[in-house]
C-alpha cells in the first residue's frame, strides 16, 4: 500500500492482440511515469514475458488480467490495486491508456498548464461535444452527453475524497460490448460527476470546432495538432483508415498531414508510429492512410550517391520494337548490373544490339545454359542477380497476345517508363529510397487507362488462400484481408531493397522449399512489411499530367444521383432526433416496469438515412 498523501497516482491500461509492447508505448510510459509518484499498469489480455519485463521497469505493480470489461473494468482494477486510502488522500489520480501516439511534447507542460485552472475538479486532454439523442442506446439520460474522452482523464482531490466517486466504481455494471463501454462508462462518468456538482473541462480548447464535428480530437487530428497544440493523436485514426473513412468521410488526408506535421514540427520520432502500424495494421490501410504514393521526377534535383549498387532483373519474351528492349537495357546497363532471362533466340538478338555487355548476364530458358522454367529456377536466377546490391529492380515483358487493345499497350508502357524508362527515372527512385529509410518496396501506380485488365487492377484473384497459407507457414503475422489486396507488384514489376529480397528468396528456396510459394506480386510486399518496411506506389512525372486528365474524364462518366437538399436533410435529422428521444422515453418506462435490458442498439442516423 502506498504512503498516504502522494501527489499524483496513475493507472495506465495496456492492450495488444499479440501481447507485444512497441516503442511508441514505452515512450508514452517514459513521459507519463516521470509525472507520477505511483503507477499501476493493467494489461487487458495477453502480455509476453518480454512485455511484462519491460512494464516492470516502470513499476512493480503490473497486473495481467483477462480482457473483460474494456478500459472501464481495467481502470477499476487499477484503482482497487492502489487502494482507496491512498486515492482519497492524494492530490490527483490519472487514468490513461495506450490508445494514442505521443506525447509530442512533455506531459509536464500539460500538467503545468492545467495547474493554472484550479477551479476544475477533473479534466482530460479532449472532450466530445455529444448529441441530443443516444445513437448507441445505453445512455441512462436518453442523450449522448458531452464528456471527457477517457483515454486520458485526471481527477483532483475534491472528487477523489467524495463518496460519489467511489460509488461510481463500486456500482459499475458489467460491460461486454464496446457500445456498453461507451454508454455505461465513458459518457456516463462525466455526466455523473457533473450532476454531483463537480466542474470539468478539457486541456484542448475545441469549442470553435463544435459546429464542424462533435468529436474534433478524433475527426480533425491535424487541426488539433497544428492549431490546438494537442500532445496526442488517436491511434485508431491512423491505423483504421478504411473504417474511419466510412464513418467520417473527410476530403482532406489528415493521417498523412498529421504524421508530416509531427515529423517536421516536433521532437517526436515518427518512426515509433510507423513501427507500430507495420506490425498491427493491414498494408492497404497503411498505404492509403499515409498516401504512400510518390511522383518520380523527370529530372532529379540531385544525383544519387555513387555508393548505391543497383541490379536489374529483366524477363524478355520478345525482342521487337513494341517495348524497345535494346534501348531500355542499354540505359540500365550503364546504371548497374543487368540480368536477362530469355530464350536463346532473344539472347542472340539482344547481344547484337547491346552497347554495354560487361555488366549483363543472361539466363537462357531451355537453352544451352540449362536454365529450365519454373518458380524455383526463376528465384535462383534472381537470387544470383542480387548479390550484394542495395536496390533491385524487377521488370517483365509480356506476350503480345495479352495486349488486346491500345489501352493495355499504353498501360504497360507507362508502367515500364515509371520505374525504369529513363536514367532520370531510375535516379529518382534511388533518391526516394535514400530519403525514406523505411521504404522497402515500390510498385508502379496503376495507370488511369479505361478498359484495363484485372492484371492492372491488382486484385487478389485466386491467390489469397495460397498467399495466406504461405506467409503463416513462415511465421509472418501481418494482417491480411481478402477485400484489401496489398501493394501488389503491378505487371510483375517493382523495386525492392536487396537485403529484403535476399531474405524472401531464402524462405522460398531453402527454409520452406516444400511449401507452395505464391505469386511474388502479393507475397513479397507482405514479407517486406513483416520485416518492418513500408510498401508504396510510384508514378513518373512524365505521365502525371496524362493521369490527371484521365481522372477528369473518368469522373465525368460517373453519374451523380440527385440527393435531398440541405433543408430536407436538416428536417429529417430533426425528426430523427425526436424519434430517438421518444424511443428512449419508452425504454425508460419499460426499465422502470420490468427487468428489461436493452441488448441491441437503436437504429442510428446512418440506418434511417439509408435510401
Amino acid at each position: 500500500m502506498e504512503e498516504p498523501g502522494a501527489k499524483r497516482l496513475g493507472v495506465c491500461v495496456f492492450f495488444d492482440e499479440q501481447g507485444i509492447i512497441d516503442r511508441y508505448a514505452q515512450y508514452y510510459l517514459d513521459e507519463l511515469s516521470r509525472n507520477l509518484d505511483t503507477l499501476v499498469i493493467v494489461c487487458n489480455g495477453p502480455a509476453s514475458p518480454r512485455t511484462v519485463e519491460i512494464l516492470e521497469s516502470y513499476t512493480q505493480r503490473v497486473i495481467v488480467r483477462e480482457n473483460i470489461g474494456y478500459d472501464a473494468w481495467a481502470y477499476k482494477t487499477g484503482i482497487e490495486a492502489l487502494g482507496w486510502t491512498s486515492i482519497t488522500l492524494c492530490r490527483e489520480l490519472v487514468l490513461t491508456n495506450l490508445t494514442t501516439y505521443g506525447p509530442f511534447y512533455g506531459f509536464d507542460s500539460v500538467f503545468a498548464s492545467m495547474e493554472q485552472r484550479p477551479e476544475l475538479d477533473f479534466w482530460g486532454i479532449s472532450k466530445h461535444f455529444g448529441f441530443s439523442f443516444d445513437p448507441i442506446g445505453y445512455s441512462p439520460s436518453g442523450i449522448f452527453p458531452p464528456h471527457i474522452q477517457t483515454f486520458f482523464i485526471v481527477f483532483r482531490d475534491k472528487v477523489l475524497s467524495s463518496p460519489a466517486f467511489r460509488s461510481f466504481w463500486d456500482t459499475l455494471p458489467p460491460i461486454v460490448t464496446h457500445d456498453e463501454a461507451v454508454g455505461l462508462f465513458e459518457t456516463r462518468l462525466t455526466q455523473y460527476l457533473s450532476d454531483e456538482g463537480f466542474r470539468w473541462d478539457s486541456f484542448l480548447d475545441l469549442n470553435d470546432l463544435e459546429e464542424l464535428t462533435a468529436d474534433p480530437f478524433q475527426i480533425m487530428p491535424y487541426d488539433c495538432l497544428r492549431f490546438k497544440g494537442s500532445p496526442l493523436i488517436k491511434r485508431k485514426f491512423i491505423s483504421c483508415h478504411e473504417e474511419m473513412r466510412v464513418i467520417y468521410p473527410i476530403a482532406r488526408n489528415d493521417e498523412y498531414e498529421s504524421l508530416r506535421y509531427i515529423d517536421t514540427n516536433t521532437c517526436y520520432d515518427s518512426d515509433l508510429i510507423i513501427e507500430n502500424l507495420l506490425r498491427t495494421c493491414n498494408q492497404r490501410d497503411i498505404a492509403d492512410g499515409l498516401t504512400l504514393s510518390y511522383m518520380i521526377p523527370s529530372h532529379p534535383a540531385q544525383e544519387p550517391s555513387s555508393s548505391h549498387r543497383l541490379a536489374f532483373f529483366v524477363e524478355v519474351k520478345e525482342c521487337d520494337s513494341a517495348f524497345n528492349w535494346p534501348q531500355r537495357l542499354n540505359i540500365l546497363a550503364r546504371l548497374g548490373t543487368v540480368a536477362i532471362m530469355c530464350s536463346e533466340g532473344v539472347r542472340e538478338e539482344l547481344l547484337t544490339n547491346l552497347n554495354t555487355k560487361e555488366t549483363v548476364t543472361f539466363y537462357v530458358i531451355d537453352g544451352e545454359h540449362t536454365l529450365t522454367e519454373g518458380t524455383n529456377r526463376y528465384h535462383e536466377a534472381l537470387l544470383q542477380t542480387i548479390q550484394d546490391n542495395e536496390l533491385v529492380c524487377v521488370l517483365h515483358d509480356i506476350d503480345h497476345d495479352d495486349i488486346p487493345s491500345i489501352n493495355e499497350y499504353s498501360g504497360y508502357t507507362q508502367t515500364l517508363d515509371t520505374i525504369a524508362g529513363t536514367a532520370e527515372a531510375v535516379k529518382g527512385v534511388v533518391n526516394l529510397f535514400a530519403d525514406m529509410p523505411r521504404l522497402g518496396f515500390l510498385s508502379p501506380q496503376p495507370p488511369v487507362v479505361p478498359g484495363l485488365s484485372d492484371e492492372l487492377e491488382r486484385r487478389w484473384r485466386t491467390t489469397f488462400e495460397k498467399t495466406e497459407a504461405w506467409i503463416r507457414e513462415i511465421g509472418i503475422t501481418v494482417k491480411t484481408d481478402i477485400s484489401k489486396p496489398p501493394v501488389a507488384a503491378l505487371a510483375h514489376m517493382y523495386w525492392v531493397r536487396g537485403k529484403l529480397l535476399r531474405s524472401y528468396l531464402g524462405y522460398s528456396l531453402y527454409e520452406h522449399a516444400d511449401a507452395v510459394c505464391p505469386e511474388d506480386d502479393f507475397a513479397l510486399p507482405l514479407f517486406v512489411q513483416s520485416e518492418g518496411y513500408l510498401s508504396g506506389w510510384c508514378v513518373a512525372e512524365s505521365t502525371t499530367r496524362q493521369a490527371l486528365s484521365s481522372w477528369s474524364w473518368v469522373h465525368q462518366q460517373i453519374p451523380v444521383p440527385a440527393g435531398p437538399s440541405t433543408e430536407e436533410l436538416e428536417d429529417r435529422i430533426s425528426n430523427l432526433e425526436h424519434q430517438l428521444i421518444d424511443k428512449n422515453h419508452e425504454l425508460d418506462d419499460m426499465r422502470n416496469s420490468t427487468s428489461f435490458r436493452i441488448t441491441k442498439p437503436l437504429r442510428t442516423i446512418k440506418d434511417i438515412l439509408k435510401p
